[in-house]
């Protein structure tokens, strides 16, 4: 075998002494060098129940010490350790002073002359303005609105229509909103569900954001019914409430024959733009 020679100072010599280095390094760092500190005058805390506050009492070796250095501190049998002897704070303590029970004075001239001058403001002051009277007696649409032609009768085996027009257009079941007319409603409810046409007893048209003046044609068409007969009793409502809240109305009540080919002209109405009604039947 050829010889081979041997290198000492190789890398992994090099790796050991740096580790023992390191290792004796970190073990200087963290082991407290000298004896702890022992102070003949330890630090105390005293409270002063009087003036409900803290005092400390600091040695004067303490104030030699630098930024960084370490106090060990050991707290033991603290329920023992002497008191340190405060003076008492003598509190002097007044006679209880007996209050009178005073009478009650009677006001004086310019207190009430005072309330009488708020009392004569209050009276010429400009009074609250309250929502006018309603000038409408009968039953409210069922559905909140500001304009409301509404149809009822009274089963729902009978198939009636309602028609709203105005200049030349008419809103109904086929034809449901119109902006200068309003929106057709079956039932209780704004629209009627998925477009489909929910039998009730009741039809109206509606205006919800604000009265739109005209004259409306309100006609109607009895087209069949489950329950045949001649003609069906119907009452038909008008309804009108203003921005300041007056509310007025009319109350129609006729018989509607049964005719599935024409329409019956019922009534004409004609509302100002206060929610005045104008309001002619025809049956």
């Amino acid at each position: 075998m050829k010889n081979r020679n041997v290198e000492f100072f190789n890398l992994s010599f090099l790796d050991l002494l740096s580790g023992a280095l390191a290792a004796v390094i970190f073990l200087f760092i963290i082991v407290p060098k000298g004896e702890p500190t022992v102070f003949d005058d330890p630090v105390s805390v005293t409270y002063d129940s009087t003036q409900m506050k803290f005092f400390g009492h600091v040695p004067d070796e303490l104030f030699d010490w630098q930024p960084g250095d370490t106090i060990l501190a050991i707290i033991g049998e603290y329920g023992l350790a002497p008191k340190t002897e405060e003076p008492q704070r003598v509190v002097e303590r007044s006679k209880p002073v007996t209050r009178r029970r005073e009478r009650p004075q009677a006001p004086k001239k310019e207190v009430v002359e005072e309330e009488k001058t708020v009392a004569e403001e209050r009276a010429t002051a400009e009074p609250t303005p309250t929502v006018a009277p309603s000038k409408f007696s009968g039953s409210k649409p069922d559905v909140p609105c500001v304009l409301s032609i509404e149809m009822k009768w009274a089963s729902k085996k009978d198939n009636v229509d309602l028609f709203v027009c105005k200049d030349n257009d008419c809103v109904f079941g086929g034809k449901r909103y119109r902006s200068f007319i309003g929106h057709w409603d079956s039932g209780k409810a704004r629209t009627s569900l998925f477009g489909g046409d929910l039998r009730t007893n009741q039809e109206a048209v509606r205006q919800f954001d604000e009265i739109l003046p005209g004259t409306y044609d309100i006609l109607a068409q009895y087209k069949d019914s489950s329950d045949p007969k001649e003609e069906v009793p119907i009452r038909l409502q008008v309804y009108t409430k203003n921005e300041d809240g007056t509310e007025r109305g009319k109350e129609h009540y006729f018989k509607l024959p049964m005719n599935p080919t024409e329409r019956t002209r019922i009534a004409q109405l004609t509302v100002g733009p206060d929610g005045e009604l104008d309001f002619q039947t025809f049956k």
